[in-house]
């Protein structure tokens, strides 16, 4: 009994191992793969790269220090917030801060008030879109002060 389990055993794997190892494999022409490249690029959604500073009393400002925890996205549909990143010198934020890939929709911009308490930050609402961006590949975006001590 146990000869003929192994022999019926053997003889399905070999069988498996036949059909699975076929040479009848389809082969994409170039122009086919091109399509499906093309078919695939085409699903990807198109993506932004923002720059942020501030805005105090009507100026803009891409450099400087601030008292700020970070910078942060909320896309007005979804709810969906993305975290920017921004570098740190002596526990203080160094402008500009960036958003790498945000996806094309609309966004509400802000920043975190900072450890030290020292500045409140309102928000600024951007739509992405090809137009947006500016020669340097960048949307420039302002976040406002609304406080500062």
């Amino acid at each position: 009994m146990k000869n003929s389990m192994k022999s019926a055993l053997l003889a399905c794997g070999v069988l498996f191992t036949i059909f699975s190892c076929s040479t009848d494999a389809t082969t994409l022409t170039d122009s086919e793969m091109n399509l499906a490249n093309k078919s695939e690029n085409s699903k990807k959604q198109q993506t932004y790269q923002l720059k942020v500073g501030t805005s105090q009393n009507g100026v803009n400002y891409m450099n400087g220090t601030y008292d700020m925890g970070g910078i942060y996205a909320t896309d007005v549909n979804t709810g969906d917030v993305y975290d920017g990143y921004i570098t740190y010198v002596g526990g203080f934020a160094k402008l500009p801060g960036y958003f790498n890939d945000l996806p094309e929709g609309t966004y509400e911009i802000s920043a975190y008030q900072g450890q030290g308490g020292w500045v409140g930050y309102g928000s600024t609402t951007v739509t992405l879109t090809p137009s947006s961006v500016g020669q340097d590949g960048y949307v420039n975006v302002y976040i406002p002060i609304a406080w500062a001590e």
